[in-house]
């Protein structure tokens, strides 16, 4: 085991490929564009490294993604000094410019398609994907209390039957149409403060511990990372405060990356687990409503930081 795993690390490519990788999960298309390499080059390099156990891949429909591997025992303490060394790369400066741009430049893309379907945003994704009923269940998960913040509002169309639980909502989005859409939408009849703001979910416009509780409803599989969007929630929330969670069920139906601009074809349980442990949730739930004709499976999931969490605006 120690031959392939130091062997794999005697190459300065394959070291701005666990730099870059080690701050998201990316396609042989992204770390192309981000290293202003060949693919086949990359390809090459991305399979030394997962012979080795460095890297994990995950395949969504025809997409793969790459992502450094869970490190088993001494590994982990391995990979820690590695990471910090990593940063000081030659060209890694250069490496993490690109990156910021390809995420930059997809964001933007997304931004648009929410801004330019916002007015008929409800109606689209019922008559795309048709999901069980499940705001019941969710809005019992929820509770009540004092600051609810629902990270990607979209129309708000939960924000009429939450109001009333809560002090205080905060409903934040990263298309101004969407809060548009949301700002139309009667006032519901209960005393709840509601506030829409700005923003992008990996970069929320809330400051640190301020959150009782934090929704996501079919959000996550919009963030092309996972894992910087659950920091910020974890960042946002109070010691102690709680994360609920509705998503898809894994799927292999490309053509919503299209019609509805999804990242990711869903999740399964274990991935979600996974992604909130990493994030620093604990005293996980998961419920898995399953699909039945036409409706798409749905999970629900819920987790909570520890009451001595530390605050950090590194999301890795």
């Amino acid at each position: 085991m120690l031959l392939p795993l130091f062997k794999s690390l005697a190459d300065e490519t394959r070291l701005r490929l666990l730099n870059l990788l080690s701050r998201g999960e990316f396609t042989v298309q992204d770390l192309t564009e981000m290293l202003d390499m060949g693919q086949s080059r990359i390809s090459r390099h991305l399979k030394i490294l997962l012979d080795a156990g460095l890297l994990a891949v995950k395949r969504q429909g025809t997409w793969s993604y790459y992502r450094i591997a869970p490190a088993p025992g001494w590994i982990e303490k391995f990979w820690s000094l590695l990471s910090s060394q990593l940063q000081e790369l030659s060209a890694g400066h250069d490496d993490l410019v690109r990156m910021s741009r390809l995420l930059e430049r997809q964001k933007a893309v997304n931004r648009d398609f929410f801004d330019r379907h916002a007015q008929q945003w409800d109606l689209l994704k019922q008559e795309a994907l048709p999901l069980p009923p499940y705001r019941i269940d969710l809005l019992q998960l929820l509770g009540s209390g004092g600051l609810l913040v629902e990270i990607g509002v979209g129309t708000g169309e939960l924000l009429p039957t939450m109001a009333g639980n809560w002090q205080k909502i905060i409903g934040i989005d990263q298309s101004q149409a969407m809060l548009d859409e949301a700002r139309r939408r009667p006032a519901p009849a209960a005393t709840s403060e509601i506030e829409l703001r700005l923003g992008e979910m990996a970069n929320l416009p809330v400051a640190d511990g301020q959150a009782d509780q934090v929704l996501m409803n079919m959000v996550l599989h919009h963030a092309p990372q996972p894992r910087r969007v659950l920091l910020e929630a974890a960042r946002i929330l109070a010691p102690g405060g709680r994360l609920v969670i509705a998503e898809l069920t894994r799927h292999d139906q490309d053509w919503t990356r299209e019609v509805l601009a999804d990242v990711w074809l869903g999740f399964t349980e274990d991935e979600l687990i996974l992604l909130l442990e990493e994030s620093g949730f604990t005293n996980l739930t998961i419920q898995h409503l399953p699909s039945s004709g036409r409706r798409h499976g749905v999970l629900l999931a819920t987790g909570s930081l520890p009451e001595n969490t530390s605050r950090s605006r590194n999301n890795g």
